[in-house]
């Protein structure tokens, strides 16, 4: 299994490697902010307004990401 450092560009990795995109824009095009209170989250949005929370390794459910609701 891949490890994904606890960082904004392991988030962004994690999301090249293991999410499915439109072909308009891939991982680049989401903009990556850390949780500040829990280690290994981030909140990518993208430019179409969905969320998508990213779990690295540094986190108990990483590595792994989940579309929310925007």
């Amino acid at each position: 299994m891949t490890r994904y450092p606890d960082t904004i560009d392991g988030a962004r990795s994690l999301l090249h490697d293991m999410r499915q995109f439109p072909d308009c824009y891939g991982s680049g095009a989401a903009s990556i902010i850390a949780d500040p209170m829990i280690k290994g989250a981030f909140l990518a949005r993208w430019p179409d307004a969905s969320k998508t929370i990213v779990y690295t390794s540094g986190h108990f459910f990483g590595p792994d990401f989940e579309d929310v609701e925007a």
